[in-house]
C-alpha cells in the first residue's frame, strides 16, 4: 500500500513522516506558510479514506503541524517517511 498517495492532493504539505505505534498512527507535517488551517483535518480523512479503500480499519491518526522533520542521523541525514515503533511480528505470529 503507498502512504504516499494520500499527500499528493495537499500541495501545501512539504514533508510528512508518520509513525505506527500501539495507539495508532502519528503524521507530522511541515506546510507551507499560509496554508489551510483545516489542512490537519483534510491530511487524517484523506489517510483514513486511503487506509478503508484498502480494506484496512484505520487506527486513530491523528496530524501535527511541526516546523521541520529531524533526518534520522544516518550518513546521508535522510528521514524515515513511514516507520512503524511496533515490535516486528514473526511469520508464525502472523498466521
Amino acid at each position: 500500500m503507498h502512504l504516499r498517495a494520500p499527500f499528493v492532493g495537499f500541495p501545501d504539505v512539504v514533508q510528512y513522516q508518520i509513525v505506527q505505534d500501539d495507539t495508532g498512527l502519528t503524521v507530522s507535517v511541515v506546510v507551507r506558510p499560509g496554508a489551510d488551517p483545516g489542512l490537519q483535518r483534510s491530511v487524517r480523512q484523506a489517510l483514513a479514506d486511503r487506509l478503508g479503500a484498502a480494506g484496512v480499519l484505520a487506527p486513530p491518526i491523528a496530524v501535527t503541524r511541526v516546523a521541520r522533520i529531524d533526518p534520522d542521523g544516518g550518513p546521508l541525514r535522510k528521514y524515515t517517511v513511514v516507520k512503524s515503533l511496533l515490535p516486528r511480528r514473526s511469520a508464525e505470529q502472523a498466521g
